[in-house]
């Protein structure tokens, strides 16, 4: 505006001055044409920026702004206590679970509080809220309240815990009596397993003493499962509450009476400390006879046996079996160190003490079952001629059983028969000198011998039943013609020309001086040979080994993988012998032993054999084995060993 304002005011005061006179001389008689076009300009200048005011002044249209949609309102999240406004609980407190609802989602949890000091740990997981309660001591009840804040809301849940109540104190002892004791028949001495029952039969003990060797009767002594005389896994124990689990017991036994055999009454003080899993001790008392606690015999009983049998086991040991009725028997493992041989035992004493009666003699004690003997002795004589034999002797149980016998009769089993000629040599023969015999192959049922001279060699094979792993061949004549020579490894000439035979005839005599006669006679190439030689041959044991330990303690050990479950493993000890073993999948295959030169068969059916790799170069092991003449291998611990 005020531009306006200068520019009129400057075309007024300049051009159009009233107060100043127009001049009218010829030279001034009319505005000079630069005073009109400067007037003129400035006219112009006022219209145009009129025109351009008033334009500016005329008012735009303007454009009315849409307002913004407003969202949706969104319902409110509200909190809902599932489990309840109250929790009660035990005076022995605990943890309380307080479980919840959200109506929506939410990004934050609800804020859980209390002011109560008997109750901490206050937890707030997405639909639960934990927290632990004290237990409450005393013997009223007692409330909190738990606030639980969601948003500008707030909720209370009641924790209502009750009253301590004391409790009874249960007794940490208690004391029984029982009214009766029998002891169970079917264990056997040394072992005495006794019932007892209290007099209304609601509590029941059964004790299991293990006494001494050689107890018949339960001694008086201080018995307990710590020291092993009593056996806590067959010992039983039930009251009124059932029955109880037993962690020790402890007895004392006491009686007053004789030992005599037949023993008279024996009456016997019992008392027991039985303790529980829970501590408990229970005190039993027993007082009284206990029913068939003796069950041994009454003293010697003369025995008459039915029949006796003669069993072969080998060469010189047959086993006496002294029958009871048809079906039973004594059994007596007699060894002949007189004369053994196949037919029969020489006449003569037999004793337990010296081991002509063995250890796998047994006892039959008329309850199917046998046991071991204490003592034995039989005087034994025949009648060749009449076939019959006379046994005179007694038997001691380990049991206490004793029994005397005196029988004449025929032994089934015993062959007496008129001794067996000799066979006829060819006088044309070539005789043989032999100087040793050695056992070159050696198996149940088959024997090869090497029979060495100054000259030459000449093998024999035998083939029988009869024969045995390491003992000499059975008395008897073996030939081609009867089957028991084998022609292919009966040579000529052994090691040279090496020629089969053909005829062969042996006769073999085993005598008491632990040698063995053979007289052999054979053709090869037309001609007839013959020998006659006596000795002890290389490879014959002669004498029982069964039940001898073999001294074989392996320091080092091979094992060959033929795959995961099938190993041979060689065993090696310090002296050169050698053991091996097959074992496949479990079970042993064809074990034998190289020892001390000789090679023994092993029972790949009596055995027990255990390994077990310690990861350090070493396996563990534990083995027994049992060779076929009966002796024994056994060790067992931490041994170096190649697996390859």
């Amino acid at each position: 505006m005020s531009f306006y304002k200068f520019l009129w005011t400057d075309i007024i005061l300049t051009h159009i001055n009233p107060l100043k006179p127009i001049k009218t001389h010829n030279t001034h008689n009319t505005l000079t044409n630069t005073k009109m076009r400067t007037l003129t300009s400035k006219l112009t200048m006022l219209f145009v920026a009129l025109a351009i005011g008033f334009a500016a002044c005329e008012k735009s249209p303007v454009e009315e702004q849409k307002p913004e949609p407003k969202p949706d309102p969104q319902p409110e999240v509200e909190l809902t206590i599932t489990s309840g406004t109250q929790e009660v609980v035990s005076f022995e407190g605990g943890e309380v679970v307080i479980t919840y609802t959200l109506s929506g989602q939410s990004d934050t949890l609800p804020e859980a509080a209390c002011d109560a000091t008997w109750i901490s740990d206050i937890a707030v997981a997405e639909g639960t809220i934990t927290l632990n309660v004290a237990a409450n001591e005393t013997e009223e009840s007692r409330q909190a309240w738990v606030k639980i804040e969601f948003g500008d809301k707030e909720q209370s849940v009641e924790i209502h815990q009750e009253p301590y109540v004391p409790q009874d104190t249960p007794p940490t002892e208690y004391n029984y009596t029982m009214a009766s004791a029998e002891r169970d028949d079917k264990v056997a001495d040394p072992e005495f397993s006794i019932a007892f029952a209290s007099e209304d039969g609601k509590t029941r003990l059964v004790a299991h003493f293990v006494g001494e060797a050689g107890d018949v009767l339960l001694e008086s002594g201080d018995f307990s499962s710590q020291s092993g005389t009593i056996d806590l896994g067959k010992t039983m124990f039930k009251n009124e509450g059932g029955i109880v689990k037993l962690t020790d017991a402890r007895a004392t036994v006491d009686y007053i009476g004789t030992d005599d055999f037949p023993p008279s009454t024996r009456i016997y003080t019992i008392n027991f400390t039985l303790t529980d899993a829970d501590a408990v001790i229970h005190n039993v008392t027993y007082q009284g006879e206990v029913a068939n606690i003796y069950q041994g015999p009454t003293g010697p009983e003369e025995f008459a046996p039915a029949k006796v049998v003669a069993v072969k086991s080998m060469i010189g040991n047959f086993f006496l079996q002294l029958y009871i009725d048809n079906t039973r028997y004594h059994e007596l493992d007699l060894l002949d160190e007189i004369a053994p041989n196949n037919d029969y035992l020489s006449a003569g004493v037999y004793k337990y003490s010296d081991k002509t009666i063995g250890t796998y003699s047994t006892y039959n004690t008329g309850k199917d079952r046998t046991t071991q003997l204490e003592d034995a002795e039989l005087q034994l004589s025949h009648n060749e001629a009449e076939g019959t034999s006379t046994i005179v002797g007694f038997i001691k149980s380990a049991e206490g059983h004793h029994i005397t016998f005196d029988w004449t009769g025929v032994i089934e089993g015993f062959k007496f028969e008129e001794e067996e000629p000799e066979i006829p040599v060819d006088p044309n023969a070539t005789i043989v000198e032999i100087a040793s015999a050695k056992v070159n192959y050696d198996k149940a049922g088959q024997k090869q011998i090497l029979f060495s001279g100054a000259e030459q060699s000449h093998q024999l094979y035998f083939e029988h039943e009869s024969i045995a792993v390491s003992k000499p061949i059975p008395d008897g004549i073996y030939s081609l013609e009867d089957g028991t020579m084998n022609a292919r490894y009966c040579l000529h000439d052994y090691g040279w020309t090496d020629g089969e035979m053909s005829d062969i005839v042996v006769q073999v005599k085993n005598t008491s001086e632990n040698t063995t006669r053979f007289i052999a006679s054979w053709a090869y190439d037309g001609k007839a040979y013959a020998f006659d030689w006596t000795g002890a041959v290389e490879g014959f044991v002669y004498e029982d080994v069964s039940g001898q330990r073999l001294d074989f303690a392996p320091t080092y050990v091979e094992i060959a993988e033929l795959s995961a479950e099938n190993l041979y493993i060689y065993f090696y000890d310090d002296s050169g012998n050698e053991m091996f073993v097959n074992y496949d999948h479990g079970k042993v295959y064809m074990p034998y032993i190289n020892y001390e030169g000789s090679k023994l068969d092993i029972d790949a059916t009596d055995y027990t054999f255990t390994y077990s790799d310690n990861g350090d170069g070493t396996y563990t092991y534990d083995a027994r084995f049992v060779t076929l003449d009966g002796r024994t291998i056994e060790f067992s611990g931490a041994l170096p060993t190649t697996v390859s």
